[in-house]
């Protein structure tokens, strides 16, 4: 199976940087070294080697981390994916990232922003005592057209120009969750395409749509490992929404679009 080897090989090589330099023997080998490894775990050099270059058996990759006194299994690529579980059981609010009522003009022509609130994570403590979470993206599939997001920003989303449209609370950035643990966040994702849908193109988009579901797919990147959820969004909902809003603010675009109800896509 695939394996981080660098980081088992800066591991032992932290413990030979720590550790007095003294010369190595056949039957006592530096410390640090592969030949030490390899005869305190009761492997061969071989198997050090390929653990090293990334590929290793799970009993190779216990005997390893308990010599170098690491979690060796959270350097296995994937073996995460079954401790993480993504939710996304609020809302998700589309909207544009100028304010209608203070740029009533110009809103529909600024990026279209995305909001899932809250996007729930569990992280379990089964084999994991920490999980280093990266960085959490989004993929939109509308009419054909995909739109690429990247997390942006946890936010307290309000009707209103009280406070700011956007509602930024925090910037988001790659961080340590110590496990067990439950996260419920608010998040804001801005696009990362070269080019920016614009809030009015969105909105032409979903309304040319003809797909019955427009398919939303967050996924959270790990050390290691990633974790996909998979959202379908009713076409006829949506659309439904984006007319209301036009009737309710008298606008040639509404406000924005928030959806409660969700279909989940195995």
């Amino acid at each position: 199976m695939k394996v981080n080897g660098d980081a088992f090989k800066k591991a032992r090589e932290e413990i030979r940087k720590n550790t007095a330099r003294t010369r190595g023997t056949a039957s006592e080998p530096q410390v640090g070294t592969q030949e030490w490894l390899a005869a305190k775990t009761g492997l061969s050099s071989r198997l050090i080697q390929r653990l090293e270059k990334g590929e290793a058996s799970i009993e190779t990759v216990d005997s390893v981390g308990a010599v170098l006194k690491i979690n060796g299994r959270e350097l296995i690529e994937g073996y995460g994916e079954n401790y993480v579980h993504l939710q996304a059981l609020g809302c998700i609010n589309l909207r544009p990232a100028m304010s209608p009522r203070k740029y009533p003009e110009k809103f529909g022509y600024s990026a279209l922003m995305l909001v899932v609130d809250p996007l729930t994570l569990i992280c379990k403590d089964d084999d994991f005592s920490s999980y280093q979470l990266n960085t959490i993206k989004a993929r939109l599939n509308v009419a054909q057209t995909y739109i690429e997001w990247e997390w942006a920003y946890r936010v307290l989303l309000v009707d209103s120009d009280e406070k700011d449209w956007l509602a930024i609370e925090e910037e988001l950035n790659s961080r340590k969750l110590i496990a067990p643990t439950t996260l419920h966040i608010p998040i804001m994702f801005k696009q990362s395409n070269p080019i920016a849908l614009s809030w009015a193109d969105f909105l032409e988009q979903a309304q040319q749509a003809t797909d019955s579901l427009i398919k939303l797919e967050i996924t959270a990147y790990f050390d290691n490992f990633h974790k996909t959820l998979k959202i379908g969004i009713s076409t006829e909902l949506l659309k439904h929404y984006i007319t209301q809003g036009k009737i309710k603010y008298n606008s040639f675009w509404p406000y924005y679009t928030q959806l409660k109800a969700m279909t989940w896509i195995n």
